[in-house]
């Protein structure tokens, strides 16, 4: 999924219904092809025009230390995909950004989740995702942070505040693919939390009537 186009529909309409109750906070941002990136630092506690910012740490993430890691994540993925995503993220000019700038998921959700320690809900009304980092939860600040980013009309991202213990989306398939072994562990403490998501998304299962302990 690619950003960003203006918003022309009832936002709230295209967040999975299981969400509802936890919503706390509907943030947009502008519509400028750097949306992704925005709702990212709206998610993250900055303004908006954070953005580059957002651009440049992942930027480093991809680029720096860590290359041969990311190299290996995303060409096992899809041959050829660092060198897509490195010009990708890495866009410093002033106005709108061309197409071939805009955020791109899971990749940008991965490198976010890494960089800033933070754990990733990628929200979309035809299915969603939770990425971890891909190291030992033991070096994680607690209580852990969410950054929910909600992918509307076909390319738009927009930040979410989602509060209390809400069903949580499954892991991302990539992430679960190529997450280090200890960096399972991220799940232990949303497995009730998971599964009750995965029971409320089966058809025929009112939301409304359903609660967990």
């Amino acid at each position: 999924m690619r950003e960003c186009l203006n918003m022309r529909t009832d936002t709230k309409k295209q967040i999975p219904k299981v969400f509802h109750p936890y919503i706390s906070r509907i943030k947009d941002v502008r519509p400028d092809e750097h949306c992704g990136f925005r709702a990212a630092a709206v998610g993250l506690g900055f303004e908006q025009d954070y953005f580059g910012y957002i651009r440049n740490q992942l930027l480093e993430e991809l680029t720096g230390p860590n290359k041969e890691m990311w190299e290996y994540i995303l060409d096992r993925e899809v041959p050829g995909d660092y060198d897509q995503q490195v010009p990708r993220i890495n866009f410093t000019g002033v106005g709108m950004a061309p197409r071939e700038h805009w955020m791109e998921m899971p990749q940008a959700a991965l490198l976010l989740a890494n960089r800033f320690v933070v754990i990733v809900h990628i929200l979309d009304i035809q299915g969603c995702s939770t990425v971890f980092p891909l190291y030992d939860p033991k070096y994680a600040r607690d209580p852990h942070q969410f950054v929910s980013l909600l992918f509307v009309n076909r390319g738009h991202f927009i930040h979410v505040r989602l509060e209390g213990d809400y069903p949580m989306p499954p892991p991302n398939l990539t992430w679960s693919r190529r997450a280090r072994q200890e960096a399972l562990h991220w799940t232990e403490n949303y497995t009730e939390r998971i599964a009750w998501y995965d029971m409320l998304m089966k058809p025929n299962i009112d939301p409304t009537l359903l609660v967990i302990d």
